[in-house]
C-alpha cells in the first residue's frame, strides 16, 4: 500500500479539501479536530466537489464545517475504488483474487495436468533426484507424505 500522505508538500501534513483528487480514494490517518473525519474512514471528492465518506455513509460541501474540519490527513487508499456511472459514485473495496499454486504453476509451465498428476509427477521428480543421489531406500517412507504434502501445496490458495 502507498503510505505517502497526501499532503506531503505541506510543512506540517495538514491536508486541505482542495489537494484531494476527484474520484480517488484516500483513508484518513489523522482525525480531523472537530472528528467529522476519523482515523481508516475512507474518503473521496465526488466530481462535484463534495467530500464522501465510506464509513459515514454521507458527504459534506467544502463550505460546511470550519478550519477544525478540514485538518485532517490521508494516503492513497490503494484497496479501494471509487467508480462514476451517469453522475452516480460509489466506493467499494477492491477484491483481492486469489488462485491456487497449481494454477499460478500452469501459467508458469503452460501445464494442464490436474492437481493429483502435477503432484504426481512433482514426487516423481524428487524420487528421481534421490535415486540418482543414492538416496531413495534412505527417503522411500517419506514419498506418501510428500505426496500428500505437494498435493496440499498445489491447492492451497494465494494472492495474485
Amino acid at each position: 500500500m502507498n503510505r505517502r500522505t497526501v499532503a506531503e508538500d505541506g510543512e506540517d501534513g495538514i491536508m486541505k479539501c482542495d489537494e484531494l483528487n476527484k474520484l480517488t480514494p484516500y483513508r484518513i490517518t489523522k482525525k480531523s479536530s472537530d472528528g467529522t473525519f476519523l482515523p481508516d474512514d475512507i474518503i473521496w471528492v465526488s466530481d462535484g466537489g463534495e467530500v464522501n465518506s465510506v464509513h459515514g455513509g454521507g458527504f459534506i460541501y467544502p463550505e460546511e464545517g470550519d478550519s477544525s474540519t478540514w485538518d485532517f490527513e490521508a494516503e492513497l487508499a490503494d484497496d479501494w475504488e471509487v467508480i462514476s456511472v451517469n453522475g452516480n459514485e460509489f466506493c467499494r473495496k477492491i477484491e483481492i483474487k486469489k488462485h491456487t499454486n497449481h494454477e499460478k504453476l500452469s501459467k508458469i509451465t503452460g501445464g494442464t495436468d490436474p492437481v493429483d498428476v502435477a503432484a504426481v509427477k512433482m514426487l516423481l521428480g524428487r524420487i528421481q533426484d534421490d535415486y540418482e543421489r543414492d538416496l531413495f531406500e534412505q527417503n522411500y517412507r517419506q514419498y506418501l507424505s510428500l505426496y500428500r504434502s505437494m498435493k496440499d501445496w498445489l491447492n492451497s490458495e494465494v494472492e495474485e
